[in-house]
């Protein structure tokens, strides 16, 4: 009698399946709130840029760093602070408003100044509007509070070459647009 009343109590409670489910969601739920918070947001990346100064004909290309340092907040927004150098002189820092359009893109618009060329060469000095697309290789686990992992990027930045130079020839600039566009694409680690 004792083991048919073990076994019909048994039979009335929840199954493991159900409580294994409750627990899921339990933690779920706290994950969720976790990821809300505002946490931080970085990366660094093997960089490749080319500028163009249309005024003086300033070109530069190279390779070199990009870093980026940040916050996120509501797990979707972030506000990026921008550094990039290369060889052949590209110098840019630049503060960026970035969005998660899903797991594994991210797309930032923002504010940048720079200077690139030489001091024997044609060269310039910039402020522009960058838009950058960034590709995650990898989805965040589903215990995960932050996304983290390898990244592809892309960055176009069309700019106003408020300064230019002709180089140390001592020539005088060549009238024109004082428009730039410096493109940066790199591969890195991030975590957001």
């Amino acid at each position: 009698m004792p083991l048919l009343s073990l076994m019909m109590i048994l039979a009335a409670g929840p199954s493991a399946e159900a409580i294994d489910e409750a627990v899921q969601r339990a933690q779920d739920d706290e994950i969720s709130v976790l990821r809300e918070n505002a946490r931080g947001r970085g990366g660094i990346s093997l960089a490749g840029s080319a500028a163009v100064g249309f005024a003086t004909s300033a070109f530069a290309f190279g390779a070199g760093l990009s870093a980026d340092a940040g916050l996120i907040f509501a797990d979707r927004y972030a506000i990026t602070l921008r550094l990039t150098g290369t060889i052949f002189l590209l110098l840019s820092a630049g503060l960026q408003f970035e969005t998660a359009l899903s797991e594994r893109v991210l797309f930032g618009i923002g504010a940048s100044w720079g200077a690139f060329g030489g001091l024997d060469a044609p060269s310039a000095s910039y402020v522009g509007i960058p838009a950058r697309v960034t590709w995650a290789f990898s989805e965040r686990e589903r215990t995960a509070i932050a996304r983290r992992g390898f990244m592809l990027f892309g960055e176009v930045t069309p700019g106003f070459a408020y300064a230019n130079s002709s180089g140390l020839a001592r020539r005088t600039a060549p009238p024109g647009l004082p428009l730039a566009i410096v493109a940066v694409v790199g591969i890195g680690y991030a975590w957001w």
